[in-house]
């Protein structure tokens, strides 16, 4: 018997048994059946899922729900493993509702023993799962259905990845290839480009990188060639695209999480449009050889003609046969023109015009192609109009003869189409971009007959002109706009047009290029510190050519204001005056005005001066940059070299017919030295290595020269011996050492490497001084022996210096050095401050060279080039008094000379940010 206790612990088990129970039974759908499969008992979610009752289902055999579809051998093979093997069986079963629904269901069945170990019954465990089925039938149709679409594409279409290669290709793939499955095929061949044909201007690598190489570059046209399994060759398109593979796709190719970026691509068929297009090219290439043959035997008779031409006309001719003569060379040339078009015009054709790229001056190229027309621009009186921006590069990497064929087909055509007493303007000008880009901008602006919009559609169309009588007007091919649209895209830019019929037309198009020097053509900050007037007796009308000219001087750094009256002119350093401004009468006034302050005359074909003015200098219409530079540096010229004399030649301190070779291959020491010698009435002739040294001594008697130690090609030393074995005069001619390390012991071993002196960097002037009176003045024994003395205590001096800062090694120096001033360099180095303006400039143009040969030298740590790289930058910055950064370089030097190839972090630190406080004192007025 139970207890009390244990009867409600009973009960309590019980009841917690059946909300537990009534759980699963609301979860789940359960089924018992007996041995035979009869059904025994039926719970809620069966009824409900099945649609029979309850009294329905009891008694009946379990497949009463069972879908008709469902094969014999699928129960048998189940009820064998319940029965027979005694197992628990578990799959997904279709099933059939009472009203005929379908659904799915996912079943355990296990079977219940006796003690006998016989089956007494079988419970199933069911669970619904028709959503899932529905939607994963509905997936695989879909999937059918893309996989179907992809099947009959007349593309190949093809899935791939660098590490497992081709995962999927539709059935068009097996139309070209002997395989019948992707995996035959892999067992031969990974990648898909391994079955392309080698061609060079074909795809058909065998490297995964091709694929990757257009994707990249999709906006070309990428091509490939194989040949099919019937023999013949098949070109396709490629095309390739990135996906991120989904995680099923993942599974299904067994990727890494790494390895989901596939490539997809596609190839299709351009055979017949191939096979045209190289028909095409072989006509085109036949017809070129065709072209160039015709021109060379047309250019060779013409040759003679124009040679025997000009012969005929250096001999005497009565007018009517000069006439006939000048009748013969001028359409001579016009056929020559024309036949050079024709045979440009088929090499573009058949792509077989190359560009050649090389190192060029802008400013002699551009100018040399524009004043070609000039003479012609007279003849027409045409207004001229040229600007080609100072601020171009002094060398650039371009191909300069096709862009100056450019430049003349469209100044050509300017020509052509303009009338008399018009007007053309060519702007050259340099543009950057935000990446550091840097473009060439050119245009050309004409005041012609201009071109309507229906003419513009075909202006670039080979063999046309604007309409159909400009050939037998204007004459011409139609080639010249074709030609030059051509030269331009292939340098990378567009061809523009904006025209106006009766207003005129404009040209322009902008092309990349390469700097190949940061020289600008022009110095432009040489001359900030320069006033300039204009006179323009018409202040409310500003003349095209006042307005270029004011364009080109604020360019070149100067300050310009336009004066309408005459009397106000000599308040300026250099004046600018148009010849046709003003009568002749008063060109007395001019020469008057010329003996206080340098004058440029700007003068036409029509308005030339008819007697010469002392002080003034003339310059002919159009002007350009050269021509505009020229006048600045002439006319200031003596006034330029009278402040320098006057400000650093010392005590009188003046020569007369002397001759100096300076050695010195650091292009702001050369300029500071010229100016120096400058002052004392020194012409000097410099170089920059001690090759070019010894050569020179050669060929002139020199009365001294000043040779800087470390040089490329050939050092200080070496040149010395060199001057003393082959030099004229060599043996006696005085040699000066110019050196940054000036320490015991220096000035008794260049003197035994035949030196007779030396001065150290930065130059001091007293000690130049010293110098020039001791070996181009007579008399200076005692100073000479004063010298002497100073010397080695200056030696002794700077050697403590130098061992001091040894020790300190690779420390940062302190900056105990007074702040940077240009009132300060001025007088210190004894010159003029704008002189000190140039120096900085061209210190500057040249400080990111030096500073990325340092941080270089140390990357690589290589002790010998930081000192050889630190030395240079040193001795330009301490010749400019810049004595913080050249203290800084010093340090860096010796560390270098001591082998030290680490630790310079803070020391690079310094100087970057010291170069910043130079950068920006250097822009300060």
């Amino acid at each position: 018997m139970y207890s009390e206790s244990e009867i409600k612990a009973i009960l309590e088990e019980n009841r917690i048994l059946k909300q537990k129970s009534k759980v699963i039974d609301d979860f789940l759908i359960i089924t018992k059946t007996d041995s035979n499969g009869f059904i025994t008992y039926a719970n809620q979610s069966f009824v409900d899922v099945s649609e029979y009752s309850e009294a329905e289902l009891i008694g009946q055999a379990h497949n009463i729900v069972r879908h008709p579809s469902i094969s014999k051998s699928f129960f048998r093979a189940m009820w064998h493993k319940l029965k027979f093997k005694k197992e628990s069986w578990r799959g997904i079963v279709k099933n059939l509702t009472k009203t005929g629904k379908v659904y799915y269901v996912e079943s355990l069945i296990s079977p219940i023993f006796n003690n006998h170990n016989e089956i007494v019954e079988y419970i199933s465990v069911i669970k619904d799962i028709t959503k899932r089925v529905e939607r994963e039938l509905e997936l695989n149709s879909e999937k059918k259905f893309i996989t179907n679409i992809l099947d009959h594409q007349d593309s190949i279409i093809l899935l791939t990845n660098e590490e497992q290669g081709m995962l999927y290709v539709n059935q068009k793939f097996f139309d070209y290839v002997e395989f019948a499955t992707i995996h035959e095929f892999k067992n031969a061949f990974k990648c898909v480009g391994e079955i392309f044909i080698p061609d060079n201007n074909l795809i058909f690598s065998r490297a995964i990188d091709w694929i990757e190489h257009i994707y990249q570059n999709s906006e070309k046209v990428h091509k490939a060639k194989l040949v099919g399994k019937n023999g013949q060759v098949h070109y396709f398109s490629i095309r390739v695209n990135k996906i991120r593979a989904s995680k099923s796709r993942i599974r299904k190719y067994n990727l890494k999480e790494d390895q989901s970026d596939l490539y997809l691509m596609t190839l299709s068929e351009i055979t017949e449009l191939e096979t045209a297009l190289q028909k095409a090219q072989s006509g085109i290439e036949a017809k070129s050889r065709f072209l160039a043959n015709m021109s060379h035997e047309i250019r060779t008779p013409l040759n003679g003609i124009l040679g025997f031409t000009e012969l005929m006309r250096k001999s005497p001719l009565s007018p009517d046969q000069e006439k006939y003569i000048n009748t013969i060379s001028s359409s001579s040339k016009t056929l020559l023109g024309i036949i050079n078009d024709i045979l440009d015009f088929s090499k573009v054709e058949s792509g077989n015009l190359s560009l050649e790229y090389i190192k060029c001056s802008p400013l002699h190229e551009f100018e040399s192609a524009l004043n070609l027309f000039s003479a012609k621009m007279m003849e027409k009186r045409i207004k001229y109009l040229l600007f080609i921006d100072p601020m171009l590069p002094k060398w650039i990497i371009l191909d300069p003869l096709r862009i100056k064929q450019i430049i003349s087909n469209l100044v050509g055509n300017a020509l052509k189409f303009t009338p008399e007493n018009g007007k053309i303007s060519v702007d050259i000008s340099c543009v950057r971009g935000k990446d550091h880009d840097i473009e060439l901008y050119f245009s050309v602006q004409d005041s012609g007959i201009g071109i309507s919009p229906e003419q513009r559609k075909r202006i670039f169309t080979p063999f046309s002109q604007a309409d159909e009588s400009t050939t037998r007007r204007f004459g011409g091919t139609g080639l010249g706009l074709s030609i030059s649209k051509s030269f331009v895209e292939l340098m990378g830019g567009t061809l523009s047009l904006e025209s106006e019929l009766d207003k005129g037309s404009k040209f322009s198009f902008n092309i990349p290029f390469v700097e190949a020097s940061h020289e600008k053509s022009v110095e432009t900050r040489f001359f900030s510190s320069i006033d300039t007037i204009i006179y323009n007796p018409i202040y409310s009308i500003v003349s095209d050519e006042v307005y270029l000219l004011q364009k080109y001087l604020l360019a070149f750094g100067l300050t310009v204001k336009i004066e309408p009256e005459f009397n106000k002119l000599n308040n300026s350093r250099l004046i600018w005056i148009f010849a046709s401004s003003i009568p002749e009468p008063a060109f007395v006034d001019i020469k008057l005005l010329a003996e206080k302050t340098p004058i440029v005359l700007i003068e036409s074909f029509n308005t030339k001066l008819s007697y010469k003015i002392n002080n003034v200098k003339r310059v002919q219409l159009p002007f350009n940059m050269s021509s505009i530079d020229d006048a600045i540096v002439n006319s200031l010229q003596i006034k330029l070299e009278n402040e320098l004399f006057e400000s650093s030649k010392g005590e009188n301190l003046y020569f007369n017919n002397l001759s100096v070779l300076v050695a010195e291959d650091n292009d702001v020491n050369q300029m500071f030295i010229d100016i120096l010698l400058k002052g004392y009435g020194i012409q000097p002739d410099i170089v920059e290595n001690g090759e070019l040294a010894i050569k020179k001594a050669e060929n002139k008697v020199y009365d001294l020269v000043l040779m800087d130690i470390n040089m490329p090609i050939l050092g200080g030393i070496e040149a010395t011996h060199g001057i003393r074995k082959k030099g004229r005069n060599g043996e006696k001619i005085p040699i000066i050492a110019l050196t940054a390390n000036a320490i015991v012991g220096d000035r008794e071993r260049f003197m035994s490497e035949g030196m007779d002196d030396y001065l150290t960097k930065p130059i001091d002037i007293k000690n130049l001084e010293k110098i020039l009176i001791k070996y181009l003045v007579n008399n200076t024994v005692a100073i000479d022996k004063n010298l002497n003395q100073q010397d080695k205590q200056k030696e002794q001096s700077l050697n403590k210096k130098d061992n001091e800062d040894k020790n300190k090694m690779i420390e940062v120096p302190v900056n105990n050095f007074e702040q940077i001033s240009k009132a300060v360099i001025s007088k210190e180095l004894g010159i003029p401050e704008m002189f000190v303006t140039k120096l900085i400039t061209k210190f500057l143009d040249g400080l990111e060279t030096n500073v990325r040969d340092v941080e270089g030298a140390i990357s690589r740590k290589n002790s010998e080039e930081i000192k050889n790289f630190a030395h240079k930058l040193k001795g330009s910055s301490a010749n400019l008094r810049f004595k913080y950064l050249a203290e800084i370089m010093k340090t860096i030097e010796y560390a270098g000379k001591d082998n030290i190839t680490e630790g310079y972090e803070k020391l690079l630190e310094a100087m970057k940010k010291e170069i910043e406080t130079v950068r920006a004192f250097a822009v300060k007025k």
